[in-house]
């Protein structure tokens, strides 16, 4: 558990099976998000593949947040590994739309699903499978990397 006394961040991690499971509390921002870039680094250096942040009760998230998580991301792509995000707060989920983050690293309602998807993509590996989910507006958002600046 990483807590710094002056936050109300709360930072859990476990290693589950294939995955690190980083579980965060809190206001996420530029106070707080350096300890989850070192939580993230830390597990970067685990051997296992896969990285799973789940978002409960998380109030605020503001850029440095958002560069924290795309720096999880960054180092679990480095390594062949996948970067999921979990979390059923519709603030996150429209944050990650307007930024367009959500294309890259989706948000997942459950870590079940999310679960379901990273075993998916890895037994397809190298085929090109093109996996949906409900968008914050309930319309079907590709789950495919793609770059920022395009819309489909």
């Amino acid at each position: 558990m990483t807590a710094d006394p002056h936050s109300d961040l709360r930072l859990t991690a476990a290693i589950d099976g294939d995955q690190t499971r980083i579980a965060v509390r809190g206001n996420l921002d530029c106070y707080t998000a350096p300890l989850l870039r070192a939580e993230l680094a830390r597990a970067s250096r685990t051997p296992v593949p896969h990285t799973t942040v789940v978002l409960t009760s998380v109030g605020l998230i503001d850029s440095s947040g958002l560069s924290a998580l795309v720096y999880g991301y960054k180092l679990s792509r480095a390594r062949g590994g996948e970067f999921t995000l979990c979390g059923s707060d519709r603030s996150v989920a429209r944050l990650l739309a307007r930024t367009g983050l959500d294309r890259v690293m989706p948000l997942w309602s459950d870590e079940a699903t999310a679960a379901g998807t990273v075993e998916a993509r890895a037994a397809h590996a190298g085929t090109h499978v093109p996996a949906t989910r409900a968008g914050v507006r309930g319309r079907n958002v590709p789950a495919a990397v793609r770059p920022f600046g395009r819309r489909p």
